[in-house]
């Protein structure tokens, strides 16, 4: 199903940006809908922390044929968790509590084990703590790969209770691994220095404070006012989203809602001094070490990324919104995207849409390794296999991108393919990364689950093996000993 609705016109003027870079963010919007499914999407573009940009395309309610516009309000899943790195940060600042102490000396209670984890370790995702959140709704893939799926704990108390006997997923600082029980942690932290519920402090602090009338706290069945539904794909095409079982106490992981109006205002302020000093906030995106000296993929609860001279840092959700920040480490030139969508027909990654509009802006690819997906996905879109690798060869040899690595950019456009074109040709992106990067973990990963998608379950273990070898890890481990059964 194509939905072509038209793009919404902003409510106020945008002299900063050209027409024809307009015209280009509308026609890309227009292009999401049509290799996504996307049903409804608004987005909004700062450029030194100023707006210059908003629109919006698809609708709010496939149901009642409502339209988007740059008002709409999205459920923002885990972009909510900016909300509680900021909190963490202002707490810092005003000497309340310190990154490197651990979460014990404000909790008490904690197992044994826990005691020596900090702050920064749960921000940063390295904690190696057991996992509460069940994922119930992880049904895209075949059973023998899944997670493992179990009702959420109706209470905070009872969530750590779940997993307070687990071991370890694994050493702390040895790897990221994204888990809910950190940013549960942290919301306690915050509620036990400051005296009051999380709810209270983040409304104060920012929503409050900075008059963000459209952005609220909220679940899936509160009533949001503007609030546009939420679909997800399933193999039957687009869907109603839920239930995604998460009690009140999951609201500083996941609980706010807003539109790309109000976080563009929430995001400048941040980058104008009103939430956090400049100091503190350069602190707060500080790249972070894991325990063999590798880059951190967040950057105290950011996700952070390095490419071609760009740092990105922000945070997506829900599979669905994205709120980035690009800069320069060459100029003080800054750009910001707030993309929100409410679901499609097939699945996409919010950061790699941000990323593009961000592109789009600057006026060419800055961001070169993103110019290297485009052309090479056209390509196979074309099914014009030759022409790809063409493509790709001309990049990893030429003089002024040979020495960029393509990894992650090769590894999603791998993703992306497999969501619109199927496995059979995904397998081919993966295969040129594993020939390219043989000492990469998470290449061999993405190569073993596809795989598994196409039901080569001794091929699939094969690569897995391979991946678990280079890095050790409890999911990988699980996985091969499900496809020995």
């Amino acid at each position: 199903m194509l939905l072509m609705v038209g793009i919404s016109q902003p409510l106020f003027a945008q002299d900063l940006l050209p027409q024809k870079t307009q015209n280009r963010i509308k026609d890309y919007l227009a292009f999401t809908e049509e290799r996504y499914g996307i049903i409804g999407q608004s987005v909004a573009v700062l450029k030194n922390g100023k707006i210059i940009y908003s629109g919006a395309s698809g609708l709010a309610s496939l149901e009642l044929n409502v339209k988007t516009s740059d008002k709409t309000v999205y459920m923002l899943f885990s972009v909510s968790k900016l909300f509680v790195n900021v909190s963490i940060m202002q707490l810092v600042e005003s000497e309340k509590i310190e990154l490197d102490q651990s979460i014990s000396h404000y909790i008490t209670g904690l197992p044994e084990s826990w005691r020596t984890i900090t702050i920064r370790q749960a921000m940063n995702h390295v904690t190696g703590l057991p996992e509460y959140y069940g994922r119930p709704n992880v049904t895209a893939l075949p059973e023998y790969y899944q997670l493992p799926t179990y009702p959420t704990p109706k209470t905070a108390e009872a969530a750590l209770q779940s997993v307070v006997d687990k071991a370890f997923e694994f050493e702390t600082g040895s790897t990221n691994s994204y888990n809910q029980t950190n940013y549960l942690l942290l919301k306690m932290v915050i509620e036990k220095v400051t005296g009051k519920d999380y709810l209270s402090v983040s409304t104060s602090r920012m929503i409050d404070k900075l008059n963000l009338k459209n952005t609220q706290f909220g679940g899936e069945y509160d009533i949001i006012p503007g609030r546009a539904r939420t679909y997800q794909s399933t193999p039957r095409g687009a869907r109603l989203l839920g239930p995604i079982d998460q009690p009140n106490y999951f609201i500083a992981s996941s609980g706010l809602n807003s539109n790309v109006l109000d976080m563009a205002k929430w995001l400048s302020a941040l980058l104008n001094g009103q939430l956090l000093s400049k100091k503190m906030m350069q602190q707060m995106w500080e790249p972070q070490s894991l325990n063999n000296g590798a880059v951190s993929r967040f950057a105290n609860g950011w996700e952070y990324s390095s490419r071609d001279g760009v740092i990105a840092v922000g945070h997506g959700g829900g599979g669905r919104v994205d709120v980035r920040h690009f800069y320069s480490e060459k100029d003080d030139e800054t750009l910001s995207v707030t993309y929100f969508a409410n679901g499609g027909e097939k699945n996409y990654q919010p950061r790699n849409i941000s990323q593009d509009i961000a592109d789009i802006v600057v006026g060419g690819p800055k961001i070169k390794l993103l110019s290297l997906k485009q052309k090479i996905y056209q390509q196979v879109a074309k099914a014009n296999w030759k022409g790809a690798l063409k493509h790709y060869q001309k990049f990893v040899s030429d003089k002024d991108t040979k020495d960029l690595s393509t990894e992650t950019t090769v590894n999603l456009l791998g993703y992306d393919v497999l969501s619109r074109f199927g496995a059979s040709k995904a397998k081919v992106i993966f295969e040129l990364n594993v020939e390219r990067y043989p000492n990469s973990a998470n290449c061999y990963d993405s190569l073993a689950e596809t795989y598994l998608i196409l039901g080569d379950k001794k091929e699939a273990k094969v690569q897995y093996s391979k991946a678990y070898k280079l890095n050790p890890t409890e999911r990988v481990k699980d996985i091969i000993s499900n496809l020995d059964r």
